[in-house]
């Protein structure tokens, strides 16, 4: 009975480990935990939902936190990620916003709207250099894609409230991390 026991004990555990372990490649593989816990592509589309209510709403600090719980488990999601930055952006969390418009870029390095909306903060962040360089890297990934015509027009607006003057001026700076 004692053997039987400990039989039992050790294929647990060892169904355990094997569960962890597909749970672990899943999330380094930008997956998540979503479908461990029970959730399916349209669950999370109905959560993303919800924030994007309480962002519509105004409600930012209530839109980050679903968005915040929902990038936690659905992995490298680059649409869930710009709208967790563009609730903490609104709520002038600049440099938390800048954190996540990295992530999404991450997620699709041809999307022009993590590097722009990152300009953005980094500009109310009084960074220069690093906007003017955001600036330059969303207007060539829009120029790219061909179809962001509008995001185009607002980098152009934006660019001459960074002299390439500022930009240069900071070259000696230490570099931010």
């Amino acid at each position: 009975m004692e053997e039987r026991k400990e039989k039992g004990v050790a294929n647990l555990q060892e169904s355990m480990e094997g569960a962890v372990a597909r749970a672990m490649a899943s999330v380094e593989n930008g997956v998540g935990i979503a479908p461990f816990i029970g959730m399916d592509e349209d669950q999370c589309e109905a959560v993303y939902a919800l924030g994007h209510r309480r962002y519509a709403r105004q409600d930012y600090q209530g839109a980050e936190e679903i968005f915040a719980w929902l990038c936690g488990i659905a992995g490298v999601n680059g649409r869930f990620l710009k709208a967790l930055a563009a609730a903490r952006k609104m709520q002038g969390k600049h440099e938390e916003a800048l954190n996540a418009y990295a992530l999404a870029a991450f997620a699709d390095f041809s999307d022009p709207e993590p590097s722009f909306h990152a300009a953005e903060c980094l500009f109310r962040m009084g960074e220069m250099k690093r906007t003017r360089h955001a600036l330059l890297a969303a207007r060539e990934q829009a120029e790219a894609l061909g179809d962001h015509e509008a995001m185009i027009a607002r980098i152009d607006e934006m660019l001459p409230l960074v002299p390439e003057s500022a930009a240069e001026r900071e070259e000696g700076d230490a570099p931010h991390v």
